[in-house]
Formats: C-alpha cells, structure tokens, sequence
C-alpha cells in the first residue's frame, strides 16, 4: 500500500513538474516575443543615417545612385547624394522606367568606390537605416564585393519592419509612399533616391517616437 502511494505520489509530481516546466517555456517565449516587439528601431540617442540605392539593373552591385540622410539627435544634420557609374554598366527596361535614370545619366558618374568613400564620411560609424533593408544591404555587399571593398560592417535597422510592427493591419500596404503618409510626411519623388532616404528618415523618427510611446 505504501510503496503505490509513494508511486502514484511520483507521478504525480512529475506531471506537476512538466506542466510547470511548460507553462514558464510559453511565459519565457512571451516574454522575449514582447521585447521584440518593444525593441526601438534605432538607438535612443536617435542618431542615424537613412539610406537608399537605386540599381541599373537586376544585379544588386549596379548601383547608379545613393541618396543619404543624416540624422542626430532626431534631426536632420546632413544630406548626401550622388549618381554612379553601375557595374555592371547596363540599364534593364524595368529599371529606368522605375527610376528613370538611363546610360547617359551616370556614363561619366563617379565609381561606387569614389562615391563610398564620401558618404562613408558622412554616415561616421553610425547605424543605417533603409525601408526594406534586404535590398539595401544586399546592394551594399555586392558592391563591395565587386570593388573588392572587403566586407561592409554595418548596423542596420528596417524601417519596413517597424512599420509593420507599428501599424499592422491598419494600412492597406507598407510601401514607402504608403507608410510615409501614415507618419504625416507628405512624399513626392518615389523612386528618386534623397527622396526616399529623406522619406525613410521621417519615418523612422516619427515610429521611433511611437514606439517608445506605447
């Protein structure tokens, strides 16, 4: 009789110890899906660099132009923009008519290297910000592997993402166009690239502050 308490005793204990197991395994996932959620964007300080590329063709190293927006302390310090010369130097049909830039714009643009090299200055170690980063970024390594630049050692951070985060359902997409009228920023040159880094800069100050918020 003794031993079958004890038995079921231990059984019971180790059904106890698996349910409690689990439960504090779901409130753990919680706990880090809530911190995610809650994770700014950018740092505190608001000190960034929105950025943008625009390609020549479907091989993401053909840059032809790089718009850039420097942000401190949640405001506008600097802005950089410049053509160039794509490699490889070919511009698809889809391309230009999304864009508009053609061959003869960029033939005698400088080279992405020269033109890294100056914006590089200007973004002086701090994160980049970009509406859909994966292009950016991707844009970014392949051009570097290209000119044999090494690797690229970035913060990045997608105002794309946030958005989602932020407003959810409650906008009909999150295109650039799109969520920059959500943040009150009025955009007129989709496409151009200061005009979209400068669209991501206001978005991300203004998700930034709503974030922090809530």
């Amino acid at each position: 009789m003794c031993s079958q308490f004890v038995s079921q005793t231990r059984g019971l204990m180790t059904i106890f110890c698996s349910i409690v197991r689990r439960t504090f395994v779901k409130i753990g996932i919680f706990v880090f899906v809530w911190a995610q959620t809650r994770r700014p964007i950018i740092y505190q300080s608001m000190d960034f660099a929105a950025i943008d590329f625009e390609t020549a063709n479907q091989c993401p190293s053909s840059v032809c132009s790089v718009g850039l927006v420097v942000v401190r302390q949640g405001e506008i310090a600097d802005r950089y923009y410049s053509l160039i010369c794509p490699e490889p130097e070919y511009y698809s049909y889809f391309c230009t008519r999304v864009h508009g830039l053609t061959l003869e714009d960029t033939v005698e643009a400088p080279s992405f290297a020269e033109v890294w090299e100056r914006a590089d200055h200007r973004i002086g170690g701090l994160p980049l910000v970009a509406h859909n980063a994966r292009f950016d970024r991707g844009c970014l390594e392949a051009a570097f592997e290209i000119y044999g630049m090494g690797s690229p050692r970035y913060e990045w951070y997608d105002t794309l993402q946030a958005s989602r985060r932020a407003f959810g359902r409650r906008l009909p997409n999150h295109q650039l166009q799109t969520v920059a009228a959500a943040c009150g920023y009025d955009m007129r040159h989709h496409h151009h690239a200061p005009a979209d880094a400068e669209a991501c800069a206001r978005i991300a100050i203004a998700l930034e502050q709503y974030l922090v918020r809530r």
